[in-house]
């Protein structure tokens, strides 16, 4: 998976933040950088705003009908960061559109669009999961090794984000790829399955630990569906791993399309 992002080894490390994220609204900007910036653009006027330069593009069948639309990022110049970034796809239907809210990881409050300093958000790649329908994967910050991305796709008609649901009824609305604390792990999955994230974790010198967390696409976002754990020497858990796919490229097996950065 071409993802743009740091590669360590033969796999691209993803650890699921472990926190329920609180979306920061436009009221915590700066009340003068409210004061001067546009309205926040509806859905229906994303398809005619100007694309984000670097936010790439890459075609999927979000519909699931076999019709592979063009998905692109747009924003509003002069809009806030909180509201003024969509992803927008081509179907058979028409254009859909979905907000792309910034990350809330690394930034502290919201800015107009004309003075944004970061490359993200951009388009890394497109999954199928779940079914004929294919997800966009959307990078939405980055910082020194990590690298935070979401999930879009259609849900009951609409582009929708679909976020993640742990066990304890948490909604996690981004995924880190890169380095983080003493954890590392990659993708499984499998076109139109499910996908497992494979992590591996040190508990000593000499001992790690192996979780496989399998999520499904259904309703509302990706729910656990199955959690195994392995814990041991490094020489015995080590091949598990290796057969179980940690060492390839995150989302090998259910990459449809990649993110083009002309």
């Amino acid at each position: 998976m071409t993802i743009r992002c740091v590669q360590i080894g033969a796999a691209i490390l993803i650890v699921l933040a472990a926190a329920v994220v609180v979306l920061t609204p436009a009221t915590s900007a700066s009340t003068s950088t409210a004061r001067r910036a546009t309205p926040c653009p509806t859905l229906a006027q994303a398809a005619s705003l100007p694309r984000w330069p670097g936010g790439g593009t890459a075609r999927g069948d979000v519909d699931g009908n076999g019709y592979r639309g063009l998905g692109s990022i747009h924003y509003s110049p002069g809009a806030l960061s909180t509201c003024g970034f969509f992803l927008v796809v081509q179907t058979r239907r028409g254009a859909l559109a979905v907000r792309v809210r910034e990350s809330d990881f690394g930034k502290s409050s919201a800015a107009m669009l004309r003075h944004w300093s970061y490359p993200e958000p951009e388009i890394s790649t497109v999954v199928q999961l779940g079914g004929k329908q294919s997800q966009f994967v959307i990078q939405r910050w980055h910082g020194a090794s990590n690298f935070f991305v979401s999930l879009y796709g259609v849900a009951d008609g609409k582009l929708r984000l679909l976020p993640f649901h742990d066990r304890n009824g948490n909604v996690i609305p981004e995924d880190t790829i890169g380095g983080f604390a003493a954890a590392s792990s990659t993708v499984r999955c499998t076109r139109g399955g499910t996908m497992t994230d494979l992590i591996d974790q040190a508990i000593s010198p000499t001992r790690i630990r192996f979780d496989q967390v399998t999520w499904r696409l259904g309703r509302g976002g990706f729910w656990i569906t199955k959690r195994n754990s392995t814990s041991g020497p490094l020489d015995v858990v080590g091949p598990l791993e290796v057969r179980a796919g940690f060492n390839e490229p995150a989302f090998k097996g259910c990459t449809v399309s990649q993110g083009a950065h002309p």
